[in-house]
């Protein structure tokens, strides 16, 4: 059994991240699960601004096999004028899963907000 040490270097290590790729617009992006803080600072987001998946771009988007972020706070306009399609969904659903978030609750609990 691991002593309180090896745990917390096991816990603290940081390369537990999961990962995943979607094809947005025939481009691969990785995205990555997000922190305990990240999902709060989203949380506090969602609640207040109808625009939360661009900002979940600008945040959880990676150019793949990098730590390199795809886009930044000043692609957020041109990240609102890009055209929906398959692509969103399959964006959100992964980084639900990745999240370890009910995807089928987040929709009701986003519905009763509306």
């Amino acid at each position: 059994m691991p002593d309180r040490n090896e745990l917390r270097t096991s816990l603290f290590s940081g390369n537990q991240f999961k990962k995943d790729t979607v094809d947005v617009l025939g481009a691969d992006v990785e995205i990555r699960q997000p922190s305990i803080k990240d999902l709060q600072e989203m949380g506090d987001i969602a609640d207040d601004d109808k625009n939360a998946l661009v900002l979940l771009m600008i945040e959880n988007c990676y150019v793949p096999g990098t730590n390199d972020k795809l886009f930044d706070k000043e692609d957020y306009d041109n990240l609102m004028e890009l055209p929906s399609g398959k692509w969103v969904q399959e964006f959100q659903t992964k980084y639900m899963d990745l999240a370890g978030l009910n995807q089928d609750e987040a929709v009701k609990n986003s519905e009763t907000t509306d």
